[in-house]
């Protein structure tokens, strides 16, 4: 393993032959594969590419790896993987002297990438038989392309909010150094409200309303990454039927997949913003009707109880509140005896049109 040892970061490529050590040789009988290659960085770097060069030498018994897994750390010692590069994705240029040619293993990261740490991990690549190896792997520059910030990664984040138990937690470099956690329930009257009532405009449900966020510095940031979200189940919510939604200002929400454990609703979020927990009322299932308010305020509009339970309000043996009373007297939908009659007197109707029609005829031509 090479560390910042400034062999591989140099700044300037290899020459076009190995005999002035610009190549740095690995032999199969004095290393274990996978053999890696990690760097560090004195301050986070934002990382968009990266790459190490090797040499394929075939009739001196040396190879360019088959595939180069590359990997970010903030601390050294938890490892996102961010990509693995195959030969033929690699770039290759043939002939940089007789026989020699080079690949570089170039991994784009798209978005950058905050790191401390890189390293690349490979084998020693297989012969053109693809049935043995080659003896030796030889490899130039890592070269890193991004920005070098002046910060250090931020610390591990945990915070409970103390009135409402919400608990949020993040690994290291996930929430920005100096930030702290704000949540304020969201109750009827309260300007948030309206995108929660909008939201939930047709369900007969309970709700408990929370707007999050981390503080900075006076505003508002957003986490650079995943953060873990605990709510604590709200007095008279019943953890098996109690559902995660993020509510847009527009009132448009979003079925947010969360788990239950020891009385806590458990999410991985991204974005801090509105979050509301809910839960059909008590009736909603079976298909009673309620007009009682969901928690935290008055409902914008009337419950619809099919919108909870998937069934229409009444449930079996009971007629639909969508559906009017037919007036009396009116035939029924089934009721064939009413049709019947009705099918005769339209035939009847027709036969005495019919009749006057051809009485006229014969009287005109009379």
């Amino acid at each position: 393993m090479l560390l910042n040892n400034g062999v591989l970061q140099t700044g300037s490529w290899a020459n076009q032959n190995t005999l002035n050590g610009d190549y740095i040789g690995v032999l199969q009988t004095v290393a274990t594969e996978p053999f890696t290659l990690q760097i560090s960085f004195d301050t986070v770097a934002e990382v968009q590419a990266l790459g190490v060069d090797y040499l394929a030498w075939v009739s001196a018994g040396i190879g360019a790896p088959d595939k180069v897994t590359y990997s970010a750390s903030l601390d050294g010692k938890s490892w996102t993987e961010l990509g693995t590069v195959a030969q033929a994705d690699a770039r290759r240029y043939e002939a940089i002297a007789t026989g020699m040619d080079a690949y570089h293993f170039v991994l784009e990261t798209g978005a950058p990438v905050r790191v401390k740490y890189l390293k690349a991990e490979f084998e020693r690549g297989f012969n053109t038989d693809k049935n043995t190896k080659f003896g030796w792997v030889a490899f130039d520059e890592f070269t890193v392309e991004g920005a070098l910030t002046s910060e250090q990664p931020a610390p591990v984040f945990n915070e409970v909010d103390s009135a409402t138990g919400i608990r949020v937690a993040a690994g290291l470099d996930t929430v920005p150094a100096g930030a702290h956690l704000k949540v304020e329930p969201v109750d009827a009257g309260d300007a948030a409200y309206a995108s929660v009532a909008r939201a939930f405009r047709n369900e007969n449900v309970d709700l408990a309303a929370f707007d999050i966020s981390l503080l900075l510095d006076g505003g508002t940031v957003q986490p650079r990454g995943v953060l873990n979200v605990a709510f604590p189940l709200p007095q008279g919510f019943d953890a098996a039927k109690t559902q995660l939604y993020h509510v847009s200002p527009e009132g448009e929400k979003e079925l947010l997949t969360a788990k239950t454990a020891d009385g806590l609703l458990n999410a991985e979020l991204t974005h801090l913003s509105l979050y509301v927990l809910a839960q059909p009322k008590a009736g909603a299932e079976s298909g009673g009707s309620s007009s009682s308010a969901p928690s935290g305020g008055t409902s914008s509009s009337s419950a619809d109880t099919s919108s909870s339970s998937g069934t229409p309000s009444g449930g079996a043996g009971g007629a639909s509140s969508g559906t009017a009373a037919p007036a009396p007297g009116m035939p029924q939908t089934g009721d064939a005896f009413p049709l019947v009659w009705v099918t005769v007197a339209a035939a009847a109707c027709v036969v005495l049109l019919a009749v006057l029609a051809w009485k006229k005829n014969r009287e005109t031509r009379a």
